[in-house]
């Protein structure tokens, strides 16, 4: 899309934007409810894998490594889930952001006053889960010090209960 915005293709630009926007409100009403299921799901595998292997192995030496291969598996895939859909969906939003900036700033676009009231007017794309809360591309890292803080915390509840 920014290439067409260079070579002058205003109304295209408009055109492929509003088409990406109907994607994304599509999508969002069909998928907010599911990711915060997913979310959940995920956060609940990595904490509770990360916690038991923590402590298997902080109690004894000998473990055999296939009876914890679920646990691992688990601790190791939530990452690449968790970095790799919502870091895709956080790029929809700086993406958005950046051709956005390039539309109203660009000299071609402005000319006309119902082009610019137009570039004005578009909003940034979110892929948004549950109600308000969308995904940006630190959110990955967010579920990431989530997850790895409640497993500090079921060890420290752990050590007081022992």
């Amino acid at each position: 899309m920014p290439n067409q915005i260079k070579n002058g293709k205003k109304n295209d630009s408009f055109l492929r934007y509003k088409t990406i926007q109907i994607i994304t409100q599509i999508f969002n009403e069909s998928h907010s409810t599911m990711l915060i299921h997913e979310v959940a799901t995920m956060a609940l595998c990595q904490t509770v894998s990360a916690y038991t292997l923590i402590k298997t192995f902080g109690n004894s030496e000998n473990v055999p490594l296939f009876a914890l291969f679920g646990n691992i598996q688990c601790l190791v895939m939530s990452p690449f889930v968790i970095f790799g859909i919502y870091g895709y969906a956080g790029s929809v939003w700086s993406t958005s952001t950046s051709v956005l900036q390039k539309m109203r700033t660009n000299k071609l676009i402005l000319r006309s006053k119902i082009q610019r009231r137009t570039a004005i007017s578009l909003p940034i794309l979110k892929i948004r889960f549950g109600g308000t809360n969308f995904i940006e591309k630190t959110t990955p890292l967010t579920f990431m010090d989530f997850n790895i803080g409640r497993t500090v915390d079921l060890l420290l509840i752990d050590k007081e209960m022992a």
